[in-house]
């Protein structure tokens, strides 16, 4: 068994398009992936918009998000009515 992965990421879209290749009993078949990665700003945006108040956003270890980061966590809190 043999895996590939072909990866690239469009800033100007905000995409990762992937290209996975997998080579099972002699039978190889090839599959396409597209994914939007928001930014923290957009994800912030889009929860204030939706009502809720941003207390934080950070990487998985607490820090602030940089290009490096793998994850990112943001804290939101919901009106109380």
């Amino acid at each position: 068994d043999w895996l590939s992965d072909e990866w690239d990421f469009d800033p100007d879209t905000g995409r990762s398009e992937t290209d996975r290749t997998i080579v099972r009993a002699s039978t190889t078949r090839t599959m396409h992936f597209s994914m939007r990665l928001f930014t923290p700003a957009e994800l912030c945006e889009q929860l204030e918009a939706a009502g809720f108040t941003v207390v934080g956003a950070h990487d998985e270890h607490g820090r602030p998000c940089t290009p490096d980061s793998h994850r990112l966590v943001v804290l939101a809190a919901k009106p109380t009515i």
